[in-house]
């Protein structure tokens, strides 16, 4: 007969007893008015933090009861949790909840659930309401990859965040301080500049000199300046002058190449309905993670799905009149707003949005696939981009 002793009950099943119960704890938390108990060496043997406040000879080593200023009930009473099970239910958990759980991850040092919870909060957890708070967490902590995902919120909704000023009045100096230097920040230099200066009329107290220096001066006209910039009276004639020597390149947003790709173009000949179909050849970007050169880009695009801009750049120098494309949206969960935009120049700041449209999620077949035409005046086109904030593909784009 075996001597080996099996254990029926796993450990957190045994530590899951402990949990809240009063009856076995040796040490009271007050937080927000409400008690909770716990164990002193589970507490202990969970992180440093706790091992020198319970057990490093501090004043609040001597006491049964430790009152916790400052500290988000629910958050705190997840860390606990989280200690004697193992489980953090972030599901159906406010973002408000989440952050604050964020923070204590942090200052309790719990360096993997830390980690866990940046990779799981979602890009649609983010509002203008909450990303500067979600931004300054993710730069006083260094979550890299939660400030990359920031930083997409904020540029996607660029014109949107320098046309309200309400949204970027209520910014930090940080966030405003880096995103008139950041480069994949696209809108025009002269809303930027207004823009600022509301923020500068709302937060008196700050110095904005470092700010107005990475302004590109020489995105903006001298017609704009005199009109706009001149009667605040933050940037004298000279300096404008000398900026426009200083030449900064244009905004440009953040895409890798993925390869080159052709557009069917349906040209007219002659009167009548007569026509006749040509390849343009156009270089295909994706806003995704692949950052490589992909010798079939059409095909990638149907085989990544994790993008939410597509954008074809042209050299041609053809007039256009109708777009037509078939789109798939993947995520069956949520629907999207689909935006098309073009620009008549190599310049992503002259964007024009030619439609928009809520995408539901009983939208088209099963698939949630359907063609997509659009018609606008004829005109020259040299980059189309089309954004959604979902998961989807494009297949069969014609141009008109």
């Amino acid at each position: 007969m075996s001597e080996d002793i099996i254990c029926v009950e796993s450990l957190f099943e045994i530590m899951s007893k402990l949990y809240l119960n009063e009856e076995l704890c040796d040490i009271w938390f007050v937080v927000e008015d409400e008690t909770i108990a716990a164990n002193k060496a589970i507490l202990a043997a969970s992180c440093e933090y706790f091992r020198t406040q319970l057990f490093g000879g501090t004043n609040e080593s001597k006491k049964k009861e430790i009152v916790l200023k400052d500290t988000p009930k629910d958050a705190f009473k997840s860390i606990v949790k989280f200690i004697y099970t193992g489980r953090i239910e972030i599901r159906k958990m406010d973002t408000d909840h989440f952050l604050s759980l964020l923070s204590l991850s942090h200052e309790y040092q719990f360096r993997r659930l830390l980690h866990w919870l940046e990779a799981k909060f979602d890009e649609e957890r983010m509002t203008f309401g909450n990303i500067n708070k979600v931004f300054k967490i993710a730069s006083l902590y260094e979550l890299n990859s939660l400030l990359e995902k920031c930083w997409r919120f904020i540029e996607r909704n660029a014109k949107k965040i320098v046309e309200n000023e309400t949204i970027f009045t209520s910014f930090s100096f940080e966030l405003v301080d880096q995103i008139v230097c950041r480069k994949t920040f696209i809108a025009n230099e002269i809303d930027i500049f207004k823009a600022l200066m509301a923020w500068k009329k709302s937060n008196p107290k700050y110095n904005i000199t470092s700010v107005l220096a990475n302004i590109r001066w020489n995105q903006i006209t001298a017609q704009n300046f005199h009109r706009y910039v001149r009667p605040f009276r933050v940037f004298t004639d000279t300096q404008y002058i000398d900026a426009l020597v200083i030449k900064k390149g244009k905004r440009e947003m953040k895409f890798y190449f993925n390869g080159y790709s052709s557009i069917c173009f349906s040209r007219d000949i002659g009167r009548g309905t007569i026509s006749e179909d040509i390849l343009l050849p156009a270089k295909l970007y994706l806003d995704c993670e692949c950052s490589s050169v992909d010798p079939e880009p059409q095909n990638h695009m149907e085989s990544c799905r994790i993008f939410h801009t597509v954008m074809y750049r042209m050299k041609c120098q053809e007039y256009f009149k109708e777009i037509y494309f078939n789109f798939t949206l993947y995520d069956n969960n949520r629907g999207a707003d689909l935006s098309v935009s073009i620009s008549a120049e190599n310049d992503m700041t002259q964007m024009i949005e030619i439609s928009n449209r809520q995408v539901d999620r009983h939208y088209g077949d099963g698939n949630r696939s359907f063609d997509h035409n659009i018609s606008f005046p004829e005109q020259r086109i040299q980059i189309i981009q089309i954004k959604c904030y979902n998961q989807f593909s494009i297949s069969n784009f014609k141009l008109r």
